[in-house]
């Protein structure tokens, strides 16, 4: 896989998870766990193909980077994998609704990580106003 068609794919896929969760609102038969597994895969092999560099680099700054790119992508590969869904509360069963509870404070620990991880890697490069918008956010 090349990187750009791994940066285009990782672009597309936030939509195709949200669209493929919304379909139904949690898991009815083994076809999205299925679709789920392959989504998280592909995910994760474009997301390699695009950070391996960084991820391996010896300098602070890339891994900071990389880091941080791991956690603002973590939510849509938690979304792709565990298939909370997306519809309305009071169409899911109590267990379903804890897991989806459970995920979303999963996903939004991952964002608020993600952006202090950001924002402390665009600190130390220099950036000024930067880091502050995105760690006010």
């Amino acid at each position: 896989m090349g990187r750009r068609f791994s940066y285009w794919f990782l672009f597309a896929i936030f939509v195709v998870a949200i669209v493929t969760g919304a379909i139904r609102p949690l898991r009815v038969s083994p076809l999205y766990q299925i679709i789920g597994v392959i989504q998280f895969a592909a995910m994760t092999v474009a997301a390699w193909t695009l950070g391996a560099r960084a991820i391996t680099a010896t300098s602070r700054q890339p891994r900071m980077l990389a880091l941080a790119g791991i956690f603002l992508v973590t939510p849509f590969a938690l979304l792709a994998l565990l298939w909370v869904g997306l519809g309305p509360p009071w169409v899911a069963t109590a267990p379903e609704n804890q897991m989806r509870y459970l995920v979303l404070t999963a996903m939004a620990i991952a964002i608020v990580v993600g952006l202090v991880v950001l924002s402390q890697a665009l600190g130390e490069a220099g950036e000024q106003f930067r880091p502050s918008v995105g760690f006010a956010t």
